[in-house]
């Protein structure tokens, strides 16, 4: 379900954290979802950009969109929306906007690479 934008100034993600958002997420991947070969993260400014490869993709896709919040823990979420390319505000399974990294990725790679 997307949710509004909520506008609040973000602060650029630390090196030190995108570090340890990569190998979270690289370590969850590795460990749950064995039809995914390979997460790429990037970042820029507040904002972490996830794409993950599956086994039979040439390439990796856009997966999902999390916003630094000042901590390595919790993670504002929004998913790639293929329909208008773009990503989308939403809330996770227990009904909250933000989540930890894996959290996050879970609920926006289900659909590309379905049970875990």
């Amino acid at each position: 379900m997307p949710v509004r934008s909520r506008s609040t100034a973000a602060a650029k993600i630390p090196a030190h954290v995108m570090e340890k958002l990569e190998r979270r997420l690289k370590a969850h991947v590795q460990a749950k979802w064995p039809a995914c070969k390979a997460v790429f993260v990037r970042c820029r400014g507040a904002y972490a950009y996830v794409e993950a490869q599956g086994l039979e993709e040439p390439q990796p896709e856009p997966v999902c969109r999390l916003r630094y919040m000042g901590g390595v823990d919790s993670w504002e979420f929004a998913y790639f929306t293929w329909s208008r390319q773009a990503y989308e505000l939403s809330v996770l399974d227990n009904g909250l906007p933000f989540g930890s990294p894996e959290e996050c990725f879970d609920a926006a790679a289900f659909p590309m690479f379905g049970v875990q």
